[in-house]
């Protein structure tokens, strides 16, 4: 989708395609004529401060790659392919139909990915997630927190929200020593979340939690 704005003011008429081209201003009469250089702006096209770019997915490529309920994935972006591997296409967080935050465990996070035909991302999703929205490659921490320069949330829909200070969404990777915690059935076993507003990653999130956001992804596969 392309979007071309048309702006007039009085006399002077703009035809605005993009911030930048050539400005040509004559006089004739009183009335003036501003000229711009064409541009198109491709809205289906977000890049970050270093310039890697975010593809936007519609509906029909989504039920290509598996998706079933394109409703519920909500609005899709592509990362870059590496290359190593295919990209991943990030969906929007869980809402209802009211557009309101679904708050879940980890259990059903999973199960609600897993019956849209999508899955809930892994740790090493989130980590390279962080990495391609601004944070410095080999500087995201698994177990301390800390916010790290130039990244970009934005970029993603919704990957910041506000709920007692906290943006943190499942994964479905559980910490690698569960003994190094205090065992509470209540609490279940401990699994990484990631923080969507600072870009690291905490761990030290029992399963059991109602109090997480979701957001599932599908793998591109050829």
């Amino acid at each position: 989708m392309k979007l071309i704005f048309f702006v007039t003011f009085g006399t002077m008429s703009i035809q605005l395609f993009a911030t930048h081209g050539l400005l040509e201003d004559s006089r004739n009469g009183g009335e003036a004529k501003v000229q711009r250089q064409a541009k198109e702006v491709d809205v289906d096209v977000r890049r970050t401060k270093g310039g890697i770019e975010f593809r936007r997915v519609n509906t029909e490529d989504l039920v290509k790659f598996g998706v079933k309920d394109t409703k519920k994935f909500g609005e899709a972006w592509r990362e870059p392919d590496s290359k190593e591997k295919n990209g991943v296409i990030w969906g929007d967080m869980a809402k209802d139909e009211h557009g309101k935050i679904i708050f879940m465990n980890q259990e059903k996070a999973m199960d609600y990915c897993k019956k849209m035909g999508a899955e809930l991302p892994r740790l090493e999703d989130f980590i390279r997630l962080s990495e391609l929205l601004g944070s410095q490659p080999g500087t995201v921490q698994t177990t301390k927190g800390g916010v790290f320069s130039g990244y970009s949330p934005q970029i993603l829909p919704n990957l910041v929200y506000e709920k007692r200070g906290g943006s943190d969404f499942w994964s479905s990777t559980e910490h690698p020593r569960q003994d190094e915690f205090p065992r509470d059935d209540r609490v279940g076993r401990y699994v990484y979340t990631f923080p969507g507003a600072w870009g690291y990653i905490i761990a030290l999130t029992g399963r059991n939690y109602e109090g997480c956001a979701t957001r599932c992804i599908v793998r591109v596969r050829r």
